[in-house]
């Protein structure tokens, strides 16, 4: 079985990201092709590529995110639970904290 976290075309964030995030809003994301058409759907984007830089010549970072999912990933790891269904615990957390 496929879950929607391991598949990496655009068709899966967008949805999301229309459902949550408000049209007009500036979207940092890194180069991830499946960003790519942000713009097209109303939003702001901008770019680090993270082959390059951390932080872009405007300052835009994706850096906060990362830590604070770097962070979850490692306490998830030692509190036994698997690298291959560590996605599917950080999506149930989101998904608790959306339906409080």
């Amino acid at each position: 079985m496929v879950h929607a976290f391991e598949i990496r075309d655009e068709a899966t964030p967008l949805p999301l990201i229309k459902r949550h995030i408000a049209k007009g809003s500036i979207i940092i994301s890194d180069c991830w092709k499946a960003y790519c058409n942000l713009e097209k759907f109303g939003y702001e984007h901008r770019m680090v590529n993270h082959s390059k830089e951390f932080v872009n010549v405007n300052g835009f970072n994706t850096n906060k995110i990362e830590g604070h999912r770097r962070q979850a990933k490692c306490k998830l790891l030692s509190l036994g639970v698997g690298k291959d269904i560590v996605s599917s615990h950080l999506a149930e957390f989101l998904w608790q904290y959306e339906n409080k």
